[in-house]
């Protein structure tokens, strides 16, 4: 079985080393639970990690596959000139994969100079490994729920057997708008969404939650978690897993958790 283990990380702007350290504060106990995600990455050989990055370039509304022999994280975007993040990327595996899924969903690939903080900060607790992993990052795209975890159950069946042992990483919020401190205010509906996320993972059932949320409700909270994750669990699809929080928290009206999916 070469998917050896699935996580959710946040890629908060405030885990960036030049973040105001006030603010960092907030976010130390993710940052921790983050650097642990990568050493179970480390502990378990893993070849190449798979990440959704909600956040990503979609050519032509695509699940698009970076093709990129080296993955560059840069955050001009986020004010920060000085960090970046260095990686190998995983061309033949995003065009073996993209080749495999192109008869069944809109997919395309691209070669981008860097990626953004959706891939980028994830990356960073990763970077003090003595062995790296390769990377492959896939977008989203405007559709449903349900299609992007559809995408994820035809990813399974392409990477179950596969030679190169994989871990697959969702990025992204919960929510937002749980406080008037968020950067959209406070949201109508974000702290219900958020309680019923946190049940759903308690039972082990995020991926019925997810998917009776609407396209309209994700956009509206900002709650970009979502799509990631519904492609990460659709790689779960029918596989025991046991589910672990290592953090969950909701600093500055912002709800992020860590959370790993290892096969039971």
């Amino acid at each position: 079985m070469s998917i050896v283990l699935g996580a959710f990380l946040p890629h908060a702007p405030l885990l960036l080393p030049t973040a105001d350290p006030a603010h960092h504060k907030k976010l130390q106990e993710a940052e921790r639970a983050a650097a642990h995600v990568a050493g179970l990455v480390y502990a378990a050989h893993v070849d190449a990690i798979i990440l959704f990055n909600p956040h990503a370039v979609s050519v032509g509304n695509t699940f698009t596959f970076n093709q990129s022999p080296t993955v560059l994280g840069r955050f001009e975007e986020l004010g920060d000139l000085s960090t970046t993040v260095l990686a190998s990327g995983a061309p033949e595996l995003a065009h073996r994969l993209k080749e495999r899924l192109e008869p069944r969903f809109p997919v395309a690939t691209n070669i981008p100079p860097s990626v953004n903080y959706g891939m980028g900060i994830p990356m960073l607790a990763f970077q003090k490994l003595p062995q790296q992993p390769r990377w492959l990052e896939i977008s989203a795209r405007r559709s449903t729920v349900a299609d992007h975890q559809r995408f994820g159950t035809s990813l399974q069946s392409e990477l179950i057997n596969a030679q190169h042992r994989i871990a697959v990483i969702a990025t992204g919020d919960i929510t937002s708008g749980l406080s008037e401190a968020a950067p959209q205010g406070k949201i109508q509906g974000a702290t219900s969404l958020r309680l019923g996320w946190t049940a759903a993972v308690k039972r082990n059932a995020l991926a019925d939650f997810i998917l009776g949320l609407s396209g309209e409700q994700v956009e509206a909270m900002a709650a970009c978690g979502v799509w990631s994750v519904a492609q990460l669990l659709g790689t779960f699809n029918s596989l025991q897993t046991k589910v672990e929080v290592l953090y969950d928290g909701a600093p500055y009206g912002v709800a992020y958790q860590v959370i790993t999916w290892l096969p039971a």
